[in-house]
């Protein structure tokens, strides 16, 4: 059951059916939290939560994007993750920021801790020139 609703959500990410994701996002995050209750928060739940940001961010609600965003951010810092871990968590910050049209020096900066983050990461070459790339066009 999980890996349909799974397949689901990404299937309708990718094809642009950000209503139907979101909603199955919305629909996991929900039963997470019910699961969890007071106790520790699963690493999968701040996974979650950034897929449901882009979908959010794709959607152009921004402010709800940066609340989500924010949220696993501070879940991912919570429990130490690495700092590749939190570059794409960073870099979905920068992005939103940015097409809010808010906090540019923000933005930038946390872009630059997500390409570091990336450059880290065993693989993550690409995605470190990915936020090169988007600094530099922003500039």
């Amino acid at each position: 059951n999980s890996g349909r609703m799974k397949r689901a959500k990404t299937a309708g990410r990718k094809k642009g059916e950000y209503d139907a994701a979101l909603q199955h996002h919305r629909r996991a995050i929900e039963i997470y939290e019910r699961r969890i209750g007071d106790g520790p928060e699963p690493p999968e739940l701040a996974h979650l939560l950034v897929n449901f940001g882009e979908c959010q961010l794709a959607k152009g609600t921004h402010d709800d994007a940066l609340v989500t965003f924010e949220r696993a951010l501070v879940m991912l810092e919570r429990r130490r993750a690495e700092d590749s871990e939190l570059a794409g968590v960073r870099f979905a910050i920068a992005r939103t920021l940015h097409a809010a049209g808010r906090e540019p020096l923000r933005a930038k900066s946390l872009a630059q801790l997500a390409k570091e983050g990336f450059s880290q990461a065993s693989g993550g070459k690409v995605n470190a020139r990915e936020v090169e790339r988007w600094i530099d066009a922003l500039e």
